[in-house]
């Protein structure tokens, strides 16, 4: 994959008049299947699909890329060895992070160390992607940060309770006081409410990261640990069990997943945990419930020494019996759609065509490093775009900086939350909880049947 593949692959941050090189050295066409990438059905998505694919055609004439509509996420991996086997992989395909390990476990994605040393930006990706999916050195994924998880808060809360909303707690010590200084307003206003059910395990989760603390971890001798019964595994129950019971803080009530952010926006919930996307279809103009989009705000997840926050992201694979050339120009039109300035912005425009609320933060930049230029460019590129303020985002991207993006559980994370969800619960909804028990219970769990004989 050498020959005129670093020419090939720099030509993918050129000007949108700039013709791309052949992979080949020029000497012939390369043809690649993709993950399309998007089961969306808005227009806005599939508008911005389609220019991004139509741009890199016409920089790229000599590279065929054919767009799949097979599933992706955790069917690609049922799917995988079948497909593999029958030769009908795509050359490029998409797994969630945190189960990228069985693919490159078991070889059954290809290595692109030499195509991603080639890439121009290599040395600005985010060493978290790199680290994750990287074995003895050799690298096998390229890390698509889709959904980063922080506080979501209500600015006008905020200011009526005397807070700074464009300064929201990044310390538990402040979340607290935060959350006591909003609850004290009074007629039914909590500072702070989760989910129940198998999202207050996903919840626990995320949180727990902020101290440091990892539900699994894999030793270099293979052996599984689970870390909910050290200080700092125990340290997230202790928190929500005190705000609830003793400062009364924290919302009674668990709520249905999507329920809560509506209670947010309305100004019945000071803080809650979400993504980035979250805010899209419940503020601004398009939403039903007509709240002004300034009034919504997004920081990291507070922390408590441990520099860390909770992503649920996508592991980009390419198929290990393609030709190189094959693997090389998908991986061209890959991260030409998710790291080009150029492609990022067609793909805004034909959302705003569409009616598309933009935010002013795009998720592609956080595969970069916070020093990147090629991230200090996209970032341009969406500011110039928003259909939202900057500033409800500006609190998150400049408490990012020495943050580590961590994925959610490797081993049957599902299950992880749904174990960890009923401890969460029964500590919320029972003041006289035996917080240690809970957690040793769980973490036995863990243990013994869903880390038991995993490699």
């Amino acid at each position: 994959m050498g020959g005129g593949l670093a020419t090939y692959l720099a030509s993918c941050s050129r000007g949108l008049d700039s013709p791309g090189s052949a992979p080949s050295g020029g000497t012939g066409r390369a043809s690649a299947t993709s993950w399309s990438g998007t089961s969306s059905t808005q227009p806005g998505d599939l508008a911005a699909q389609a220019a991004a694919l139509e741009l890199f055609r016409s920089r790229f004439p000599d590279i065929d890329i054919e767009l799949s509509t097979s599933p992706g996420g955790t069917e690609t991996l049922k799917l995988l060895p079948a497909k593999l086997a029958g030769g009908q992989l795509e050359t490029h395909f998409a797994v969630p992070l945190a189960s990228a390990y069985i693919p490159i476990g078991q070889r059954q994605t290809a290595d692109i160390t030499s195509v991603l040393k080639e890439w121009p930006h290599a040395e600005e990706l985010n060493p978290s992607g790199i680290e994750s999916t990287s074995v003895d050195g050799r690298n096998f994924a390229f890390v698509d940060f889709t959904n980063t998880h922080g506080l979501l808060y209500n600015r006008r809360l905020f200011r009526e309770a005397g807070l700074d909303p464009d300064a929201p707690p990044t310390t538990w010590d402040a979340f607290r006081e935060a959350a006591a200084a909003i609850t004290s307003l009074g007629d039914g206003v909590f500072g702070f409410a989760i989910e129940g059910g198998l999202v207050a395990g996903w919840r626990h989760v995320e949180w727990l990261y902020t101290t440091g603390a990892r539900v699994e971890t894999q030793a270099d001798d293979g052996t599984w640990t689970c870390d909910l019964t050290t200080p700092e595994g125990r340290a997230t129950a202790q928190l929500w069990h005190d705000m609830r019971h003793r400062d009364q803080t924290m919302s009674a009530k668990l709520y249905q997943y999507g329920d809560l952010f509506q209670d947010l926006v309305i100004g019945r919930i000071g803080m809650m945990i979400g993504g980035l996307g979250d805010l899209v279809p419940l503020v601004g103009p398009n939403s039903q419930l007509g709240v002004p989009v300034e009034d919504i705000g997004f920081g990291i997840l507070p922390q408590n020494g441990g520099n860390a926050t909770y992503t649920n992201s996508t592991a980009e694979l390419f198929n290990p019996t393609a030709e190189a050339d094959s693997v090389a120009a998908a991986f061209a039109y890959i991260s030409f759609v998710n790291m080009d300035p150029d492609a990022i912005e067609v793909k805004l425009k034909a959302q705003a065509d569409n009616a598309a609320t933009i935010n002013p933060l795009d998720t592609s930049a956080l595969a970069l490093r916070p020093d990147s230029a090629l991230r200090r460019e996209i970032e341009a590129v969406v500011r110039k775009h928003s259909t939202a303020p900057a500033e409800i985002y500006q609190p998150f991207v400049d408490g990012m900086n020495g943050i580590e993006l961590v994925d959610e559980p490797p081993v049957q994370s599902q299950q992880v939350y749904t174990l960890l969800g009923t401890a969460t619960e029964a500590i919320l909804t029972n003041a006289g909880a035996d917080i240690d028990a809970e957690m040793e219970k769980v973490a036995d769990q863990i243990t013994t049947q869903l880390l038991a004989g995993v490699s």
